[in-house]
């Protein structure tokens, strides 16, 4: 509406992902933990009053977005030499759920809910290829939508009036 207003401090490249309804965020930032370690967390910020909330401790955790009915995180977690996708419920972001990993030295990026719920669209790094991936949280099947030379990344569902029907990256 053309004005800005200071809500929530948060580091440079926080990463950021709006409940429905537009009021509340999560957001994925690093904080350091014991001086020599650093970690990336999920906390909740009420976009009215500025007030944040600690999600996750140590989770290692990038990348959030926020299911359409507002209920489920899913987020990319560090594990390791590779990075894993997870899930998990708003109400207890404790309950960590991996549903897809790649295999050994992987990586996944940037997941982002369908706008019905039903599917999540991921980049990934496997075989040597960084390609585009869909995973269907019914059937827990994964599957490779490009598979390519190119650097596919950041994908996305169509919104408007074919929502949900195109993948875009």
């Amino acid at each position: 509406e053309g004005t800005t207003q200071h809500v929530a401090r948060v580091y440079a490249d926080a990463q950021l992902a709006l409940l429905p309804g537009g009021r509340e965020a999560i957001v994925a930032e690093i904080e350091v933990s014991h001086v020599y370690r650093a970690y990336g967390d999920l906390f909740r910020i009420d976009l009215t009053t500025g007030r944040k909330a600690r999600l996750t401790y140590g989770a290692r955790a990038s990348a959030p977005d926020v299911s359409p009915d507002g209920e489920t995180l899913v987020f990319v977690q560090a594990d390791g030499g590779h990075s894993i996708l997870c899930l998990a419920p708003l109400a207890d972001p404790s309950r960590i759920e991996t549903p897809v990993d790649l295999g050994p030295e992987t990586q996944v990026w940037t997941p982002r809910f369908s706008p019905d719920g039903q599917s999540i669209v991921f980049a990934g790094m496997a075989a040597g290829r960084r390609d585009i991936f869909l995973y269907e949280r019914a059937t827990r099947r994964v599957a490779r939508l490009t598979d390519d030379r190119a650097l596919d990344g950041a994908p996305t569902f169509s919104e408007g009036l074919r929502a949900g029907t195109e993948v875009f990256h």
